[in-house]
């Protein structure tokens, strides 16, 4: 999936930078000098990423992050592939490594951080079991050169559904303990608004206190959850724009039928990729009550036309060429591409990101 760019900047703060509580610190003791002496401190604030830097000295490096709230970060040396998850808070956040590398570092804070620690023990738990699954799929389609059998599919499948439970199980624990602590608006948000799931996102959140939602995550819960309305299934949504001669053209126009609301662009390549099985759906369904609409986040018309051309898109297109800053990638909530939504003959949503066969699975049921 291509995603939507962001904004971060290198900065190098061994001072209280203006405007930043000078409790939020983070102090780092290497007891051997790392292989790089640049430290970076990686945090996201709103919409941007964050990447602070500072030099070792004297085999410390001290962070003080222009941030007021506490945040989950992530230390790294740099061109060093492993790093250090933590939890910034208002105290004093030290690192002691055991070498000159994060691993097996030993980190102390407050409350959030203790907390912290236990969500991530019991992530990374579940994480190393969800890679021994994807090592044995591997093995068995021998990297995805032959087809795996069905009692195999059978065994992933399951296996799967026993991790989602179990990270479920972790997330509710966390709820009923901290229903205030934005270390557990932040589980919910990295499992199920980072990896989109309506339904336990809005479940948990409702379960966390007033403090809890109104912490940084639990106004990012919020916002999401307002978002899918838009788009979530049950929802009618409704916008409009230009076509390439100019021509407004709205979902509207396409009541009565089945409409595959496609968001794409000619410079993203899993939507280029995509786009022959949602030719191979309008080839199939185009004369039983279905369509196609693109909508694309180009910013220059020849090289969305182009593309629409060298594809061989032949349903409609619109596009207000503003890419990113178009009003519906807010209104939305779209934050990465493809990005469709499927509605039925009288406008509401009833699937979303229907990829390959499952695209063509559910117009077979849909399209009569």
């Amino acid at each position: 999936m291509k995603l939507k760019p962001t904004i971060g900047g290198a900065l190098l703060l061994l001072a209280i930078s203006a405007g930043a509580s000078a409790a939020y610190k983070v102090k780092i003791v290497f007891k051997e000098k790392p292989k790089n002496d640049t430290i970076y401190l990686s945090y996201s604030k709103g919409d941007k990423r964050i990447l602070d830097s500072a030099v070792v000295s004297k085999g410390q490096v001290v962070f003080s992050p222009a941030v007021d709230a506490p945040l989950a970060a992530y230390l790294y040396v740099k061109g060093d592939r492993g790093g250090l998850p933590f939890f910034l808070e208002n105290t004093t956040v030290t690192v002691e490594t055991k070498d000159g590398t994060f691993t097996n570092a030993i980190t102390k804070g407050g409350k959030l951080q203790a907390e912290y620690q236990q969500w991530n023990t019991t992530w990374s738990g579940i994480t190393a079991d969800a890679g021994k699954i994807y090592r044995a799929l591997d093995s068995a389609t021998q990297q995805g050169k032959v087809k795996a059998t069905p009692e195999f599919d059978k065994w992933k499948d399951d296996a799967f559904e026993q991790l989602n439970v179990r990270t479920s199980a972790a997330v509710a624990a966390a709820v009923k303990a901290n229903p205030s602590s934005p270390v557990t608006a932040f589980a919910i948000q990295s499992r199920y608004v980072d990896y989109p799931n309506i339904e336990n996102a809005t479940k948990y959140f409702d379960q966390l206190s007033a403090a809890g939602k109104s912490t940084v995550y639990g106004k990012s819960i919020k916002k999401f959850l307002d978002v899918q309305k838009t788009t979530g299934i049950g929802a009618t949504p409704a916008f409009s724009m230009p076509d390439a001669n100019g021509k407004t053209v709205s979902l509207a126009d396409f009541k009565g039928q089945y409409v595959l609301v496609d968001f794409w662009a000619s410079w993203c390549g899993p939507c280029r990729a995509e786009n022959p099985t949602v030719k191979k759906a309008y080839s199939l369904y185009s004369d039983k009550g279905f369509t196609v609409l693109g909508a694309s986040l180009d910013t220059k018309k020849d090289l969305w036309e182009k593309a629409i051309e060298a594809d061989g898109l032949t349903w409609a297109h619109i596009s207000d060429l503003e890419g990113w800053k178009s009003p519906v990638v807010k209104e939305f909530g779209i934050n990465g591409i493809p990005f469709n939504f499927l509605v039925d003959k009288q406008g509401k949503v009833i699937a979303k990101n229907l990829r390959g066969e499952e695209l063509l699975k559910a117009l077979e049921k849909l399209v009569k």
